[in-house]
């Protein structure tokens, strides 16, 4: 997602397995860097692993 909402513009959907580099979190939401920019996934929909 664009932003750290639902109803913000959708980017992409990720596929099982791509890496993302997580840069914070705010609520729900992930911030991440998906292709040299910034997005929003969804805590349900990550697995952290550090």
């Amino acid at each position: 997602m664009a932003a750290p909402s639902a109803a913000s513009d959708w980017l992409t959907t990720v596929a099982s397995g791509d890496r993302l580099l997580v840069r914070g979190k705010r609520d729900i939401w992930y911030q991440v860097v998906w292709r040299g920019r910034m997005a929003y996934i969804r805590q349900h929909d990550l697995l952290l692993v550090q």
